[in-house]
């Protein structure tokens, strides 16, 4: 028989919420519009119907219009079950009994009061309550003369549902903000009966404390001051999660200051944090900190905090490998520590194709500007002298990035004075093998001809055709491939994989040129004549 009533139970439960969660779904808000400039989208405002709180029973204030769900099990077949809504003279009826005021009480004691009254009707009685239906309310919400609106609540919203149904509803202005950036969360207002008090709602973003987010109630006056620019307040800036700047209340101090900037990150060095403090008006003193040491320093308004970061914190140093090596790629280092053979080795070594006379270093993201080169870096060189004209060709050949290093005589000589230390940012570059050499200039046929160990330049112009009729044949000029340094063309030197042979040729003459530059210079001599007579 209990096993019916208790289908019969969960069926009541089942009905009974179907017909509180049916019986409204106007929309939260009725009375004026807003008039800022803004407005309300009312489809995002949540309808009273949505009961999905879960209610404190120690905070929560009975009202009319609340309904309870009663459960009287006796021994025997006999089960009660039944609503007992709370009614608008704030009474709860009760069967067989005469019914107790509960209007206005907290919730645990209206439920000790329910049970006390039944256990004395049915002493042998297991007696349970439910609060199952929610009262509605009915609140005002001010913002000075921006908003002036009446909401229409249900009894387990919190001052903070009003905040978050207004930043949800509000929206953008031309300028991209709606008028919720100009509330302070601060010095939020409940007028109730009379009575004012004040809530930190910013305060309660950090703490989740339900003393800073009471339970709204019927006939309240919410009022949301605006942020005043010209109020003192704190500002948190350094080694935090979010940097900000908030208005300053007594009691602040440098724990809630950190939290409403999100708390510090990683590098935050929590052994010098620094309070700027203003006195006489317009000096400042800087006092250092600690945290946790410190923990409860009270604020004053106006200290700037400043969250320094520790020195050197997990500095990312990498290096990158490009060619042939076993494994290229980037490589974690610690600066100033590894070297280039420890380097090499850690990428796997080089492979059966690399290249040593071409590999290099290269150091800095190359974008060093040389002021005289620029003055320099027209597109004729005209107009400038021997040394102007040298000092752009150089440059102009030079690679900035390039760090002196020899890898053959590191490697196959062993010659330690080349095992350089590698710094942060270094690539390091290991082309593949391409035995040539580039013949160009003042030659026949001027191309790649196949390297040929023990040859010199004279053997490499040769084997192209020899020189041409304009080559300037004292003045060829070897350039190294791995460094670009010009060097003078000399029997006994010794050229490497992939260097350049250039081969500078004669300008060419041209007689049209030569009659036109000699009918120039004969017509001013003409002039300078004839002036020198007129002057006689």
């Amino acid at each position: 028989m209990k096993r019916i009533f208790s289908i019969v139970f969960i069926l009541t439960l089942h009905l009974s919420a179907q017909s509180i969660f049916q019986s409204d779904s106007r929309s939260l808000f009725v009375g004026p519009k807003l008039d800022v400039g803004s407005s309300l989208d009312l489809n995002k405002i949540p309808t009273q119907t949505r009961f999905n709180y879960s209610i404190n029973a120690d905070e929560y204030y009975v009202g009319s219009g609340d309904i309870f769900l009663i459960k009287v099990d006796r021994k025997g077949p006999t089960l009660k079950i039944f609503n007992s809504p709370v009614t608008p003279a704030g009474y709860i009826a009760l069967p067989d009994i005469a019914g107790i005021y509960v209007r206005g009480k907290i919730l645990t004691e209206v439920k000790k009061d329910i049970v006390s009254v039944l256990k004395k009707k049915y002493p042998d009685a297991v007696v349970e309550t439910y609060l199952f239906g929610l009262h509605s309310i009915n609140i005002t919400v001010l913002a000075l003369d921006k908003i002036n609106s009446k909401m229409i609540l249900n009894s387990s919203n919190r001052l903070f549902d009003v905040y978050s149904y207004l930043e949800e509803s509000l929206q953008m202005d031309s300028t991209g903000h709606t008028l919720m950036d100009r509330l302070s969360l601060r010095d939020v207002k409940i007028v109730r009966k009379n009575q004012t008090t004040l809530y930190d709602l910013r305060e309660f973003k950090i703490s989740y404390s339900t003393d800073l987010n009471p339970y709204l109630q019927h006939e309240d006056i919410v009022y949301f001051s605006f942020k005043d620019s010209t109020a003192h307040h704190i500002s948190v800036k350094g080694a935090v999660t979010n940097p900000t700047s908030f208005q300053f209340k007594t009691g602040d101090d440098l724990t809630k200051a950190l939290a409403f900037s999100g708390g510090v990150t990683p590098n935050a060095d929590l052994n010098r944090l620094i309070v700027s403090r203003f006195y006489e008006n317009s000096k400042i003193k800087n006092i250092t900190l600690a945290f946790p040491r410190d923990s409860s320093f009270q604020l004053e308004p106006d200290d700037r905090i400043y969250v320094r970061t520790k020195k050197q914190y997990h500095i990312k140093s990498s290096v990158e490998i490009i060619g042939e090596v076993a494994f290229p790629g980037e490589y974690s280092i610690e600066d100033g520590k590894m070297r280039l053979k420890g380097l090499i080795e850690l990428a796997g070594g080089f492979t059966e194709k690399a290249s040593l006379s071409q590999a290099k270093v290269l150091r800095g993201e190359g974008n060093y500007v040389d002021k005289e080169f620029e003055r320099l870096d027209v597109p004729f060189m005209r107009g400038m002298n021997l040394i102007e004209r040298s000092y752009y060709q150089l440059k102009n050949r030079e690679d900035p990035r390039l760090v002196n290093c020899e890898f053959e005589k590191l490697f196959n000589e062993h010659d330690e004075s080349q095992n350089i230390l590698i710094q942060a940012g270094d690539i390091i570059l290991i082309p593949k093998s391409s035995p040539n050499i580039y013949v160009s200039g003042g030659v026949f046929n001027p191309g790649k001809v196949q390297y040929q160990k023990g040859w010199n330049f004279e053997d490499y112009i040769e084997s192209v055709g020899g020189y041409s009729q304009r080559a300037k044949e004292g003045s060829v000029k070897i350039i190294r491939r791995r460094t670009g340094k010009w060097i003078d063309a000399e029997e006994e030197v010794f050229l490497e994989e992939n260097d350049i042979i250039f081969v500078p040729m004669r300008d060419e003459i041209s007689l049209y040129g030569i009659l036109r530059e000699g009918l120039a210079i004969s017509a001013q001599l003409g002039t300078l004549v004839l002036i020198f007579l007129s002057l006689k």
